[in-house]
């Protein structure tokens, strides 16, 4: 119940920091969706195809996320055959400065996690921060903080970092890392790293590193791996 009433409470506040802003709202590319496919030739003898999309919507909302196709894994023989997915989308906002005492780069995030298809959907609520790492690297870098303390069926908890470094106009390094907090008192970790190789507007070449705790933990399984891949962007 407490869980309940703190996410009716929040969903209260955004709502009325939303409306409060509806009819100040510039006009923008909205529904104008981007979409990313990049397939994978993982190291632990599986593929794997992932699909990207990213939408502006009205009210300063963005609506992100990809699911993620795969096969399973010490299977070469059928490394082309999908068998398990995995998807995550967010609606996030980043507040005016004027919300939050001026801070730039303050938001939230609403997170859904589906995996396999079956009854294991998790709802995650959260604030992020935002900032620019132009001084370290190219003026495209970025660093994303999150903290997601509130999850449907009181879980656990997830905190994580997602990044763009840029080193040259046509190389650049992707990645997330995701420390999940579990209540039987066995935190897991999830990231990946991507190095982009950007060809045209339309293609890069990709190599991505994955680990994953949970995967880490199953007998016969890896939890590390190398992925090269081909990215697709529409």
């Amino acid at each position: 119940m407490k869980i309940k009433a703190t996410i009716i409470l929040a969903s209260l506040l955004v709502s009325a920091c939303l409306l409060e802003s509806a009819f100040a709202e510039t006009e923008k590319h909205l529904w104008v969706p981007k979409v990313q496919t990049t397939y994978y030739f993982d190291s632990r003898d599986y593929n794997s195809l992932t699909i990207k999309s990213s939408i502006d919507l009205p009210l300063g909302l963005n609506f992100w996320g990809f699911t993620d196709i795969r096969g399973n894994q010490n299977d070469p023989d059928k490394r082309f055959v999908f068998k398990r997915s995995f998807m995550e989308y967010r609606l996030r906002r980043k507040f005016d400065p004027e919300w939050v005492l001026g801070i730039r780069g303050l938001g939230f995030d609403v997170e859904y996690n589906g995996r396999n298809g079956k009854d294991t959907t998790i709802l995650r609520y959260g604030l992020t921060y935002h900032h620019s790492l132009a001084m370290l690297f190219d003026k495209t870098s970025w660093m994303r903080w999150r903290y997601l303390p509130i999850e449907t069926f009181e879980r656990g908890q997830q905190t994580s970092i997602a990044y763009r470094l840029g080193f040259t106009s046509r190389l650049f390094l992707t990645g997330f890392s995701d420390y999940n907090f579990d209540r039987d008192g066995k935190p897991k970790w999830v990231a990946e790293s991507q190095l982009n190789f950007l060809v045209n507007n339309d293609l890069d070449i990709v190599l991505e590193f994955r680990y994953n705790g949970f995967e880490e933990d199953i007998p016969r399984l890896k939890g590390f791996g190398v992925a090269p891949g081909i990215k697709l962007k529409f």
